[in-house]
């Protein structure tokens, strides 16, 4: 291959109509991924939701925790141990 100015400007109009029938090519399957994206946006809705809920059922059970794994290091013999 030359590297002259027209070789190159050749080439890369053979590479653009090589892009442009690739991209046209995946113009169906990049359809279906955006009705199906379409198809789950309700369900992440109903997802985030429960998310939030949980998220919230789950903090006192947190704080439970935190308060236990403070009132073990509280209970700690000098060797470290928690005698429980």
């Amino acid at each position: 291959m030359k590297f002259d100015n027209e070789t190159m400007r050749a080439r890369f109009h053979e590479a653009k109509a090589e892009k442009e029938k690739l991209e046209a090519s995946m113009a169906p399957i990049v359809a279906e991924r955006d009705a199906l994206l379409a198809e789950m946006a309700p369900l992440k809705a109903k997802l985030a939701d429960v998310d939030v809920r949980l998220k919230a059922a789950r903090q006192p059970i947190y704080d439970l925790s935190v308060e236990m794994g403070k009132i073990s290091k509280f209970l700690r013999d000098p060797d470290g141990k928690s005698r429980l």
